[in-house]
C-alpha cells in the first residue's frame, strides 16, 4: 500500500483497532493495513470524531473527522460512513 500511494493513504489507530478485533472475531486477512500510516488526530479532529457522527463506529468517526478537517477522501466498507462523507462534501471510494 505505501508503495501505491505513498504517504497520502493513512488511518487512525481507532480504525485500526476495530481492524484488528475484525482479525480475530470475523477472519479478516491481517496483513492488510500493515504497511499504512498511522495519523494522530489534532484537538479539532478529535472534538468532530466524539460530537459530529454518533450513530459510526469510532474507527469510522475517527477517519472520517480526519477526513472533514483535512479536505481527504475517505476509503471505507461502512455504508453509513459513505452517506456522511458525501453530506460533508468528500469524495468517497468503496462499496
Amino acid at each position: 500500500m505505501t508503495k501505491l500511494w505513498g504517504e497520502q493513504v493513512c488511518t487512525t489507530a481507532d480504525a485500526l483497532h476495530e481492524y484488528q478485533v475484525g482479525i480475530s472475531t470475523a477472519g479478516l486477512p491481517p496483513v492488510a493495513w500493515k504497511q499504512l500510516r498511522l495519523v494522530k488526530l489534532s484537538p479539532e479532529e478529535e472534538f468532530i470524531a466524539s460530537t459530529l457522527f454518533p450513530r459510526l463506529g469510532i474507527g469510522e468517526r475517527s477517519c472520517l473527522a480526519v477526513a472533514v478537517v483535512r479536505s481527504s477522501m475517505l476509503a471505507t466498507d461502512d455504508k453509513p460512513a459513505r452517506r456522511a462523507a458525501k453530506q460533508h462534501g468528500l469524495h468517497v471510494l468503496g462499496l
